[in-house]
């Protein structure tokens, strides 16, 4: 009998929040990161992010943690905890307002003006502990009642303590959302879905112009390392302003060989649009010229059957004419490259991904899957060029490949290869001499031990 008394006391004082002498925890630390799983009307389903990108100063003097998201909001938020409670700052009004209670009871609602017409109430649904990640946590379920709090369309988030948001669920579009992985303090549970930016040798696009009867397919035909020590995946042709590939953690990075620099162009942690800050300013040596890139979108879209993340960028000329935007899909790349100013862009239809076709590829007979018969550096062509030329070579085995343009006097002008592992077979790379005078030069190919050298002229 005194053992089940017991048993009823503790359930009382917990339905009654008395055992929350202990500070819940809501964690708004730099980098921590939220991964969901989105099962939709159709029931399709779709991974999204959350993740806290910096913290800010806000006019009222106090400081918050910046939450580039796409589970509350459709632009950045900022929050800030003080004891059990978390505020949410309210830009359009300069001014703070509580959004989650943790000390409050069942039944306890806030009210607040977003937009200082509208109300939303949110009202605590419920308080229990749920078994998530292997942890037994106290949980808190919000209702939200979002009228003119855009982006929350959620009726119900479900709080874990320690842990943050981990099902924001049953709206009008979504039958369900739940957290599949997380970053918390550098300390990972669960399962992310790491974004995948196939940069593998081997790998194929096949791109066709939008206004018909052209294609263009982009190889990825070996890897090198550069000056700056980084390793890059090599490209047959520039594409995206450059040859020189790599991928860390979220961000894509390029090489321009021209200035020697290194440059962002996109990052896949990003959720809202910054289109008045770019990513990066990089000089684009295959153009000559400097062009500033820009995160515009991520969303989701279906390409070849499959429902998958998506990442708009532009790439900005400083001109309308000169605007291109790249869609990057996950797991296949670029699907997309479109100029509005002059009707002009390609499309993707068909890929070959570490080994598995996706849609259709004309270009069946791939050169660098054809066996020479020796390594051989074949003559430019055209030849004489003005400013650019072909110049292709042969090897009989798989080699470390280095090949450089010199002057006359012997400098060194370009390299276009530098250590390059490739497969053996047939290969092409194209020479921009923009940026040289008129003259002789002397293309020299290093395969292993051969090494062979052609004379080219470029003629202004």
């Amino acid at each position: 009998m005194k053992l089940f008394c017991c048993k009823i006391l503790v359930s009382v004082l917990f339905w009654l929040n008395i055992s929350e002498a202990q500070q819940a925890y809501y964690p708004l630390e730099v980098g921590n990161k939220w991964e969901y799983w989105w099962i939709t009307y159709n029931d399709s389903g779709c991974y999204f992010t959350s993740k806290v990108t910096n913290d800010t100063l806000m006019p009222n003097g106090r400081n918050y943690a910046v939450y580039d998201n796409s589970t509350l909001s459709d632009s950045l938020i900022h929050f800030r905890q003080e004891g059990d409670s978390v505020y949410v700052y309210i830009r359009t009004l300069h001014k703070e307002h509580l959004l989650f209670d943790f000390s409050s009871k069942v039944g306890d609602t806030v009210n607040f003006f977003y937009n200082g017409i509208d109300t939303t109430t949110i009202t605590l649904h419920s308080y229990d502990t749920i078994s998530i990640f292997g942890k037994n946590l106290r949980q808190w379920i919000f209702y939200i009642d979002a009228n003119g709090l855009p982006g929350i369309n959620d009726p119900y988030y479900s709080i874990a303590d320690s842990l943050g948001i981990i099902s924001p669920t049953e709206n009008y579009f979504a039958y369900g959302i739940s957290a599949r992985g997380m970053i918390i303090n550098n300390q990972r549970f669960g399962t992310l879905m790491p974004v995948v930016y196939p940069l593998y040798r081997g790998n194929l696009w096949e791109y066709s112009y939008l206004g018909g009867g052209y294609r263009n397919t982009v190889r990825a035909i070996g890897d090198t390392i550069m000056p700056n020590g980084f390793h890059y995946t090599v490209l047959e042709t520039d594409f995206l302003c450059s040859r020189y590939h790599r991928k860390e953690g979220d961000s894509v990075f390029i090489y321009d060989a021209q200035s020697e620099q290194e440059y962002l162009i996109c990052d896949f942690s990003l959720r809202t649009p910054y289109y008045n800050i770019p990513l990066s300013t990089l000089f684009c040596g295959s153009e000559s010229r400097w062009v500033s890139v820009f995160y515009v979108n991520y969303s989701f879209d279906t390409l070849f059957g499959k429902r998958l993340r998506k990442w708009e960028i532009l790439f900005d000329g400083f001109g309308f004419d000169d605007q291109i935007f790249y869609t990057i899909i996950d797991s296949i790349g670029v699907s997309l490259a479109d100029n509005p100013g002059w009707f002009f862009g390609y499309k993707l239809t068909g890929a070959r991904i570490n080994g598995t076709q996706y849609g259709t590829i004309v270009s069946a007979e791939e050169n660098n899957q054809q066996s020479p018969a020796s390594f051989t550096l074949h003559q430019n062509y055209p030849n004489p060029f003005n400013p650019q030329t072909v110049i292709g070579f042969s090897l009989l085995a798989v080699s470390n490949v280095t090949l450089k343009v010199h002057n006359i006097l012997g400098q060194e002008v370009a390299t276009l290869l530098h250590n390059s592992l490739m497969d053996a077979g047939k290969h092409e790379v194209t020479f921009d001499g923009t940026h040289l005078p008129s003259g002789l030069y002397f293309v020299k190919l290093q395969a292993g031990n051969f090494s062979e050298t052609k004379k080219v002229a470029l003629l202004k």
